[in-house]
């Protein structure tokens, strides 16, 4: 794993890239698209995106995570 808390990784361009229990808490992800990349062994709790959450468009997430993920779109899950 990697510890990535906080990290400032705004508009980050990469490929081909795995993340396997890494620690994303608070990490500023804006603009940094996240399609194909596995989140699902991840911390990403607090994690920091666009207001459109683009970045979030096509990664993979456990069921947890997207409950997690459903209070960023102020849903509540009940």
């Amino acid at each position: 794993g990697c510890d990535l808390r906080e990290a400032a990784m705004s508009s980050v361009r990469a490929r081909h890239i795995t993340l396997e229990d890494c620690d994303l808490t608070h990490a500023e992800l804006a603009g940094t698209r996240l399609r194909g990349i596995d989140l699902s062994t991840c911390s990403i709790g607090g994690i920091h995106v666009s207001e459109r959450f683009v970045e979030l468009r096509g990664a993979r997430v456990s069921v947890l995570q997207a409950a997690d993920l459903a209070s960023l779109l102020g849903v509540h899950l009940v």
